[in-house]
């Protein structure tokens, strides 16, 4: 968008009408209800009806957007993890009374797709071990660049120590473990992104929660967001300053309004997941939050083992382990045209299958697009995109704001 006056203005304008139509569209479907949720396919399998498997369509601009940001290949794969965790799982459990009802199939589902997302992340880490030993020699060159460094480090040090204590009763020795960590990993994770421009960010969180996740799992949970936290805002310092650098701006003023983005980030951010989680509910139809659900089931399989998995579960979850496992190698050893994404699959275990269905017809509409208007789509379809995702997203804080405070019911 700062390519060009014309450019940027036609771009600026998809987004905002995709944002007020994607606004519009939401309030329509959960205001008033004038438009349905989705469309469930009929009939049955296996004597469980198809609409209780989540089998159709989700009314979603949002979702339609994600298909065309991802395109068609990653939607694929989403799409073939749902078809696979509830077209012909989901109804086998049921059937043979392994599960109750769906909602027990969905907690059972979240294994093998846990282990799916975990053995992409921690093998692709693994793949990058290069990068890990140029990382931690660049931890020998690090200067703090002025006498007050140390003093903000250690007030910084300090907030974190009592948000983490009094907020989610973390001892001080854990957290000062997963700071140390987060130190370490955030410095390797800064090599990747530099080399080669992939921040393994959900890796880092990963193995936060397997090095600190013994003491519950609170710990685990927060030590692994500590990590990942930290990995995430550095490598997108790194991307900020690549792109400051080629627009000529300044690093002070970024960095200035990196602060102002913590601070503000922090007082939308922590009442806006607290609204949101009273409404919506978090692992729910509304809010299927694929990422937190395994991020639960890895904090869950650190402190209670393979015996806390529900009947059968572990061993769909080995068995996914090792397909995450296998397809990683094969892609990054350049087989990757033919090898499904891991993570991608492992989303579709964790989503209704409406949801994956839709985001698929995203990825399909993009390859229409792409090829009767191709010029157009360039310009236009990530402003669009972004600018559904925008709209809805706003709206559905909006609503459950509206919600949690009575004004509509």
């Amino acid at each position: 968008m700062a390519s060009g006056a014309g450019s940027a203005l036609r771009r600026a304008g998809a987004l905002v009408a995709a944002a007020l139509f994607a606004g519009v569209f939401g309030w329509l479907r959960d205001g008033p209800g004038w438009i349905p949720q989705g469309y469930m396919l009929p009939g049955a399998l296996l004597g469980v009806p198809l609409a209780t498997l989540g089998l159709g369509v989700s009314y979603s601009p949002l979702l339609l957007s994600t298909g065309l940001l991802i395109g068609a290949r990653a939607a694929g794969a989403m799409l073939l993890g749902s078809l696979i965790a509830w077209l012909v799982i989901a109804p086998v459990l049921l059937g043979h009374g392994v599960v109750a009802d769906a909602d027990k199939a969905r907690d059972w589902l979240i294994w093998p797709g846990a282990a799916l997302m975990l053995a992409s992340s921690l093998t692709s880490l693994a793949l990058e071990w290069p990068q890990i030993q140029r990382g931690l020699r660049d931890l020998k060159k690090v200067r703090t660049g002025g006498s007050s460094f140390p003093v903000l480090a250690l007030l910084c040090v300090l907030a974190i120590v009592l948000v983490a204590r009094f907020a989610f009763q973390l001892g001080t020795v854990t957290t000062l473990l997963a700071l140390a960590l987060a130190l370490v990993l955030s410095v390797v994770c800064a090599r990747s992104a530099g080399e080669t421009d992939v921040a393994p960010v959900g890796a880092m969180g990963g193995v936060g929660q397997l090095a600190l996740g013994g003491s519950g799992n609170v710990a685990s949970l927060s030590a692994g967001s500590i990590v990942s936290g930290a990995a995430t805002h550095t490598a997108q310092t790194l991307w900020a300053f690549k792109t400051g650098d080629r627009l000529k701006a300044s690093v002070r003023a970024q960095m200035i309004g990196a602060f102002v983005g913590v601070a503000v980030g922090a007082l939308v951010v922590v009442p806006t997941y607290a609204v949101l989680v009273r409404v919506y509910g978090i692992g729910t139809e509304k809010m299927p939050a694929a990422g937190v659900m395994s991020w639960k089931a890895t904090a869950d399989a650190v402190q209670g083992g393979l015996a806390a998995l529900p009947p059968h579960a572990a061993t769909a979850a080995l068995i996914a382990l090792v397909l995450g496992v296998v397809c990683t190698l094969l892609s990054h050893f350049g087989h990757g045209r033919f090898v499904i994404s891991p993570v991608a699959l492992g989303i579709g275990f964790l989503t209704p299958a409406s949801l994956g269905a839709t985001v698929f017809l995203g990825g399909l509409l993009l390859i229409l697009l792409q090829r009767r208007w191709p010029t157009w789509s360039e310009e236009h379809v990530s402003s669009m995109a972004g600018g559904a995702i925008a709209g809805e997203s706003l709206f559905a804080v909006i609503l459950a704001a509206l919600i949690a405070s009575g004004v509509i019911s």
